[in-house]
């Protein structure tokens, strides 16, 4: 592959959506440590390259897939993570090259978590084995997530919940009702950005026979579904407080409410309208980190 070839397809991989494990894995690493003890970097380390991998594999995978989305080459709402197959439209790749790189992601990351559940214990083998059931198993047989109505329910659990699980068990051996307590939270984010990064793809979803919930729904009915996800998380993350399960700086997550009623304001009104949905789209990503940060700052303002 040519230097400048290389250069394009780094922005078709859309650098950006690589950082999604991030969020939720530092957060877990904090609510794990909690200053009880020296922050174990290399368990840490070992797992975010190895979610890293699985993740590289997970949008290369996405990005090989048969679709009509070559018709949509060089739209200008295209954006980080507003979904599309980014190596197609900007015809960087043969359908075949790129399977090497899945499977070598998919593989490196296998390698790197064996390594981890070596050293760091027995929970670390069915976080693995689910998160590699959900990512290679989105589109691939016999799972087929995205085929059967679950796509976005398997993509938010590794992202939101497995992830934040597995940077909690770099710093401790037991599984806590706070960890989980935290994971679920984050996952009701992540549904909202996974259901709204469906909204642009959603004819060529239903060209290629997935069942997401936007295809089953309608746009106009997942536009008034969508609000729910932020209502329930906001919820569930102050019930947590009251019931002294979570820390109660958690609710600095809230100052993120602001902008999620405006990114449901914009979904309502621009559902039908890609280019004008698109920075939404772009919002609704910022909520979700800026909540995995919050998060995060609450947990270590605790520790200290």
């Amino acid at each position: 592959m040519t230097l400048p070839k290389f250069c394009s397809s780094l922005k078709s991989f859309r650098v950006a959506a690589l950082l999604s494990p991030l969020p939720s894995l530092i957060l877990g690493g904090v609510v794990g440590w909690q200053g009880a003890h020296p922050f174990l970097w290399s368990r840490f380390t070992l797992c975010l390259f190895s979610f890293l991998f699985l993740h590289g594999g997970f949008v290369f995978q996405n990005s090989l897939e048969p679709s009509p989305t070559s018709e949509r080459k060089g739209t200008p709402w295209m954006r980080p993570f507003t979904g599309g197959k980014g190596f197609i439209q900007h015809g960087t790749s043969s359908r075949k090259e790129p399977h090497r790189l899945v499977l070598g992601c998919f593989g490196i990351s296998i390698l790197l978590s064996l390594g981890l559940i070596a050293i760091g214990g027995w929970n670390f083998l069915w976080i693995y084995s689910a998160s590699y059931i959900l990512a290679y198993g989105y589109r691939t047989p016999p799972f087929q997530w995205a085929y059967r109505g679950l796509g976005e329910l398997a993509i938010a659990l590794l992202y939101g919940f497995l992830v934040t699980l597995a940077g909690y068990s770099t710093q401790t051996h037991f599984l806590s009702g706070e960890i989980l307590w935290v994971g679920f939270s984050l996952t009701l984010f992540a549904i909202a950005v996974q259901c709204l990064n469906e909204f642009p793809d959603a004819e060529f979803d239903q060209a290629m026979g997935k069942r997401q919930g936007v295809v089953q729904l309608g746009k106009a009915r997942a536009a008034r579904l969508f609000r729910w996800f932020f209502w329930i998380a906001y919820n569930w993350i102050a019930l947590g407080v009251l019931a002294k399960i979570i820390t109660p700086w958690a609710l600095l997550t809230f100052l993120t409410v602001p902008s999620s009623f405006k990114a449901i304001q914009g979904v309502q009104n621009h559902f039908f309208d890609t280019p004008q949905l698109a920075p939404f789209n772009n919002q609704v990503v910022r909520i979700y980190f800026t909540t995995a940060l919050l998060f995060t700052i609450s947990y270590l303002i605790e520790s200290f």
